[in-house]
């Protein structure tokens, strides 16, 4: 069988350009590039901790579940970026490592997470757990890569304290080289120091909501899920309706805005993403893909939004 990694790359860039189905691409393990390819969405595991060499992603193009065998990640949790996955566990030294979704021999181990220990006001020790992991770039592509916060070559974590009036945290992206924040008191940015700095004060996004930053056609977005109790008996929150604000970092201002065009986006506990919806197959425009993602939920409800 011919080596694919034998090929011109001019060559492998036309093949990949042509491929719109993310598991076709899979033959190109070892090959990454620029190419508009839709996400596959990492399903929860069955129960906490699931010890099983298996995890299922759900394909919008086929419609599908797929099983892929990923033993690395067996028994911790997982959370994706820019199509890697990090993985990591609360037990013992609290080992992390990021992993190429399908490409095993790729692995980057990194200082374990019970190194973020900080002090709270009483001076009682606390361990900060981690809800989302993001890449400033895709490691297969760069070795000048950031993950908030940790660098390649440092050995531990290097924290970001909270600043008076920071609020409740929601999101972070990366974005035109510096990783913005969003809480609840507004959008900061963590300067060369590692400092918070308030660039855009709060906005009226609304109550019982989720708040998220997403890049769509070289624009930095805030995206609302609102969500309301649902009438049937122990159904929890459920999501109800979105709005969308582009940020004016210059002006220090939001644009509401209700028309994506041809993009669409993908919402979740991991980094958020947008597509280009001429070149997928299964995704429509104008939408928003979202899980509930509410405190207390599975993170097993799915749905799609029209603005």
């Amino acid at each position: 069988m011919a080596d694919w990694s034998l090929l011109p790359y001019d060559l492998l860039v036309t093949i990949a350009n042509r491929v719109t189905v993310m598991e076709d691409f899979i033959v190109f393990e070892n090959f990454d590039g620029p190419f508009p390819q839709l996400p596959l969405l990492m399903l929860a595991a069955e129960k906490d901790g699931d010890d099983n060499d298996y995890r299922e992603f759900f394909s919008l193009s086929k419609k599908k579940i797929t099983r892929v065998f990923l033993p690395e990640a067996k028994g911790g949790e997982c959370i994706s970026t820019m199509g890697w996955i990090a993985t990591f566990e609360y037990t013992c030294i609290g080992e992390m490592k990021l992993l190429h979704t399908f490409s095993h021999a790729q692995k980057i181990h990194l200082p374990p997470h019970m190194g973020l220990r900080y002090s709270e006001p009483t001076h009682e020790s606390t361990y900060a757990s981690i809800n989302k992991i993001i890449l400033s770039a895709n490691p297969s592509l760069s070795s000048d890569y950031v993950l908030a916060y940790w660098e390649p070559v440092d050995l531990f974590w290097t924290p970001i304290y909270e600043v008076d009036g920071f609020g409740e945290l929601w999101d972070i992206h990366y974005f035109n080289g510096q990783f913005y924040v969003i809480t609840s008191s507004g959008v900061w940015v963590i300067d060369e120091d590692y400092e918070l700095r308030l660039v855009i004060q709060k906005n009226n996004y609304g109550l019982r909501k989720q708040l998220y930053l997403v890049e769509v056609l070289s624009a930095l977005l805030v995206v609302s899920q609102f969500c309301k109790y649902d009438i049937l008996p122990c159904a929890g929150l459920k999501t109800y309706k979105f709005r969308v604000w582009e940020l004016d970092l210059i002006r220090s201002k939001t644009n509401k805005i209700r028309v994506l065009g041809d993009r669409a986006i993908f919402l979740g506990k991991n980094g958020s993403i947008s597509v280009d919806t001429s070149k997928s197959i299964g995704v429509k425009p104008n939408h928003i893909y979202f899980t509930d993602n509410w405190k207390g939920g599975d993170g097993r409800y799915m749905g799609a939004y029209s603005l």
